[in-house]
């Protein structure tokens, strides 16, 4: 999976939230192919419909920070190609 940006870090902790944006985003492309589009209400906040030629999706994920003395959550957003 080919992200843009690349890489994501939660602005409070500096920790790399890369693997849980990608598991989101495996998570829905997994519930896209079992589901139909009804498996992206689960685990994307939002994501622009484009044609299926297009390489690039956006995307808009909700992930965890572990940092901190709790964790809190984070939206993380850009593009990616699957």
């Amino acid at each position: 999976m080919n992200l843009d940006p690349a890489a994501y870090e939660c602005p409070l902790h500096h920790v790399d939230l890369t693997p849980s944006v990608v598991q989101r985003l495996r998570e829905d492309e997994d519930s896209d192919l079992a589901f139909g589009d009804r498996g992206r209400l689960r685990g994307l906040v939002g994501r622009d419909r484009q044609s299926p030629r297009s390489t690039s999706r956006p995307f808009q994920v909700v992930v965890t920070c572990p940092g901190g003395a709790s964790p809190h959550t984070q939206v993380c957003e850009g593009s990616y190609a699957p």
